[in-house]
């Protein structure tokens, strides 16, 4: 697998991560990882992401899910490589790490509930950035995580 590839599959992996339960738990080890049939699972619901992680140059198309993800796992140094990574990305990114919860813990889950009103512009608000800035922040999460704990050797 090209490095290129690695941190597309490990933004995946982390995409689909980001929508389990405890999610930020899991990522600074305060939670034991979902495992890969559990991440299959969200990914049948999330088709974009699993299409993405499919998508494997010179491999037959058959190769399962939680295969491709494990394999993913495997080669990021596993979760406690992966733990200690974002541990230290957390430590060099305060103030993007508690937007992120903020979005996470508390606008994720009123938004799908559709309480509060405009919960996305309430959290912007609260943390001086417009809400574009705020969604693409979250959107790209995922993929800056994995570069981040890429360039952490194993």
């Amino acid at each position: 697998m090209t490095p290129a590839k690695l941190q597309s599959n490990l933004g995946s992996v982390l995409t689909l991560l980001l929508e389990c339960p405890g999610a930020l738990r899991v990522i600074i080890g305060g939670l034991q990882a979902p495992g890969p049939d559990e991440l299959s699972l969200i990914a049948s619901k999330k088709k974009t992401v699993a299409r993405k992680l499919m998508k494997r140059p010179g491999a037959a198309m058959d190769t399962p899910l939680g295969e491709i993800i494990s394999e993913t796992i495997e080669s990021a140094g596993g979760w406690p490589n992966i733990i200690k990574a974002s541990r230290e990305w957390i430590r060099n990114n305060p103030d993007t790490w508690e937007i992120l919860i903020d979005y996470f813990l508390w606008g994720k889950v009123r938004a799908t509930m559709r309480i509060d009103g405009n919960v996305l512009g309430k959290i912007a608000k609260e943390r001086c950035i417009s809400q574009d800035v705020l969604i693409r922040l979250v959107k790209s999460f995922p993929d800056m995580l994995a570069g981040a704990i890429l360039k952490k050797p194993a």
